[in-house]
């Protein structure tokens, strides 16, 4: 989440001011895109954010570890 909110920041911060029309349409895009928070979506268990993502491929990798040093 907060790499979109730094993203949109980064856009804003740059010389958006001194572009053309067409990068300035594409700018306008950018911001509006990166504005939006990142959410994976899994049907059965539902939506989640990239926190939690990566919280659930950490343990899985944790336990993975744990079962092949068992063997």
């Amino acid at each position: 989440m907060d790499e979109t909110l730094s993203i949109s920041e980064a856009i804003y911060d740059a010389q958006w001011y001194i572009v053309d029309a067409y990068t300035m349409k594409d700018i306008r895009f950018m911001l509006a895109r990166s504005q939006i928070p990142v959410v994976f979506e899994a049907l059965p268990l539902g939506s989640f954010n990239y926190p939690l993502f990566l919280a659930i491929i950490k343990t899985a990798y944790t336990y993975l570890t744990l079962i092949h040093q068992s063997i």
